[in-house]
């Protein structure tokens, strides 16, 4: 029994998703546009806005009651 390509089926999803709507008549090559759209939107939305913790905070809360007195 032969063993199926798993490489080159890969790259042929991939080569549809990245450039199908370019090279492929327009029934199909639309749903290449279709899936590229929402895989994006997916990733996108996948990481919401993130805001890394200021380490200077506690240190401005300080210095702000500091100057308040």
């Amino acid at each position: 029994m032969r063993r199926f390509p798993i490489g080159i089926a890969l790259l042929v999803v991939l080569l549809f998703i990245g450039f199908g709507d370019q090279i492929l008549p327009q029934p199909i090559g639309q749903y290449s546009l279709i899936i590229r759209t929402t895989l994006n939107n997916m990733m996108i939305n996948a990481f919401p806005q993130w805001q890394p913790k200021n380490p200077n905070n506690p240190r401005k809360e300080q210095i702000d009651k500091l100057e308040k007195r």
